[in-house]
């Protein structure tokens, strides 16, 4: 079905506003009568046209997640996902992961991980060439479980003693991980509000000046870190 085909569908049965949510694994662009239409996007898949939008903030995830990460005495942080989940949040995994740099300059400086499909033959490369004690990353790769603590210990290291595991999104899949949870249901409740708002004031159309509304996460503490040491390191934020 083209975009212009469900427009008229959408139009047909009295709809004039819609949430736009599920998507490629790739940004991407698509034919729409936006102008029919109040429009919510919920993340960055969409490339073209700008819409307004609401999403995790992922930077501020990374900086979060790098904060315990050091007060549990780890210091070579390495970001490891693929690479298509980078760009569906316009690069702000990398960019947030690039920012510890400067906010942190005592961390390691590791190139991040972002291979098309990751396997566990290059992860374990890298960590071992790097030397990472601790590995930021996420829940799931294309919606299969992420299964870094497997491969770990397959090669004779133990999370968390030996490597530490963060996930940037907490899911029910890795429950017991530590990391960062993004709140997707607050996520979907913002942006209905977003929509209403929208529909309550007649806006139609692709905006003049899009908006980005961010849902901020909070930490989880789980099994995958070694327990704060309770002093300063110096290099905490």
């Amino acid at each position: 079905m083209t975009g212009q085909r469900l427009g008229g569908i959408l139009a047909a049965r009295g709809i004039t506003g819609a949430l736009l949510a599920a998507f490629p694994t790739e940004p991407h662009a698509i034919s729409f009568p936006w102008n029919d239409f109040a429009i919510v996007q919920v993340g960055h898949q969409i490339a073209s046209p700008r819409l307004d939008c609401v999403l995790s903030d992922h930077s501020e995830a990374v900086t979060m997640a790098a904060r315990r990460i050091t007060q549990c005495g780890y210091r070579r942080i390495g970001l490891a996902i693929e690479k298509y989940q980078d760009n569906i949040t316009d690069a702000r995994w990398s960019l947030g992961y690039a920012g510890l740099s400067v906010t942190m300059p005592l961390l390691a400086q590791i190139p991040p991980l972002l291979p098309t499909q990751m396997n566990a033959d290059l992860f374990l490369s890298w960590v071992d060439k790097h030397k990472v004690d601790c590995v930021l990353t996420l829940s799931t790769f294309r919606n299969e479980p992420n299964i870094m603590d497997a491969w770990l210990a397959g090669s004779g290291k133990h999370v968390p003693k030996d490597v530490g595991l963060v996930s940037l999104d907490v899911t029910r899949i890795h429950s017991d991980w530590s990391g960062v949870k993004q709140h997707s249901e607050e996520i979907g409740r913002a942006a209905v509000d977003m929509l209403f708002s929208k529909l309550q004031a007649g806006e139609r159309g692709i905006p003049q000046l899009p908006r980005t509304l961010q849902v901020h996460g909070h930490w989880h503490d789980g099994g995958t870190l070694r327990p704060p040491m309770g002093v300063k390191t110096g290099c905490e934020v």
